[in-house]
């Protein structure tokens, strides 16, 4: 079972997702405090690049951030 089915994110949001965006996803899913380098280092992506994915996945409804840069989290919505 992927993240995605666990953690109830619609199941067609899935297919719109890169690799790289459904890594991003399961890191988070696995720990909310992970931060924009240790995305960068596990897929290989700039941390640019890591911040316009976060930015499209909040976007889309599939992530938010709770609280600020350094004390926040990021947090996998739930499907309605």
């Amino acid at each position: 079972m992927t993240s995605l089915e666990g953690n109830n994110v619609g199941k067609d949001v899935g297919k719109q997702l890169n690799e790289r965006q459904r890594v991003i996803v399961d890191m988070i899913a696995k720990d909310g405090s992970v931060n924009i380098p240790q995305m960068s280092g596990k897929t290989a992506a700039t941390e640019r690049t890591i911040q316009r994915d976060l930015q499209f996945l909040q976007k889309s409804g599939i992530i938010r951030r709770v609280g600020g840069r350094k004390e926040g989290y990021w947090q996998i919505n739930q499907a309605e």
